[in-house]
């Protein structure tokens, strides 16, 4: 005697919920990687490695936290060799905020091409007084602004 076959055993349920739930992720993934490709880029315009020396300089604040908790301010690769800098104690940061103010804007009286600026801050620099300098370099005008880091 042959057995047939049911027709409810012909039809089988196809769970698709994994595919769906691969699918939804990877949609997500190609997105999220679509708008940080764009949010990731940044501008090496003010570049200090071998490649912007191959042009003209343009001249350039840096700005110094030393490891005895001092702080040099200083103007690079003037036309006329001039030299333009300060130098402070980690105390007189705070104290002389004025001080530092008159010297930055002098420096852009002298030098009003200048845009670009680096802070290069030490180990022990309290976060406090480079978020202070940085903030009076911005507020001269000097708006390419850095933040470089010092190898051992």
């Amino acid at each position: 005697m042959l057995l047939k076959k049911k027709s409810s055993d012909l039809n089988q349920d196809l769970n698709i919920m994994p595919v769906l739930d691969i699918l939804s992720t990877l949609v997500v993934f190609l997105l999220l990687t679509a708008v940080w490709h764009q949010v990731g880029t940044f501008s090496s315009d003010t570049a200090f490695g071998n490649a912007a020396k191959e042009e003209k300089q343009k001249p350039s604040l840096v700005a110094t936290f030393n490891d005895q908790n001092s702080l040099r301010i200083e103007v690079k690769d003037l036309p006329n060799k001039k030299k333009l800098s300060i130098n402070l104690d980690s105390q007189e940061i705070e104290k002389n905020k004025q001080k530092i103010q008159s010297f930055l804007e002098a420096v852009k009286k002298e030098v009003p091409d200048l845009t670009d600026g680096l802070v290069i801050p030490h180990s022990d620099s309290a976060y406090e007084n480079v978020i202070a300098v940085m903030d009076q370099i911005n507020k001269v005008g000097i708006t390419q602004l850095g933040l470089g880091y010092r190898s051992k």
